[in-house]
């Protein structure tokens, strides 16, 4: 879930958070907690082209759905 994802990133498990990150995308493409925990793992692990691209991809899903993305 994305509560998982978080509290994982927050531990410094930045792969594991990507993981469950992704699971909580699969279920719902426009959670912001999801796409920022990968985000800043990527940012944690010093991938800064990973990142960007996840940046890329919430903003892109953020303006797919018409408003804003689901909490």
């Amino acid at each position: 879930s994305a509560d998982l994802g978080w509290y994982l990133y927050l531990a410094g498990h930045y792969d594991e958070a990507i993981a469950a990150s992704r699971e909580a995308l699969a279920l719902e493409p426009r959670h912001t907690l999801a796409h920022l925990t990968i985000l800043y793992s990527y940012l944690g692990k010093r991938d800064e082209p990973a990142a960007l691209a996840q940046a890329n991809a919430h903003l892109a899903a953020y303006f797919a759905g018409g408003d804003r993305p689901a909490p």
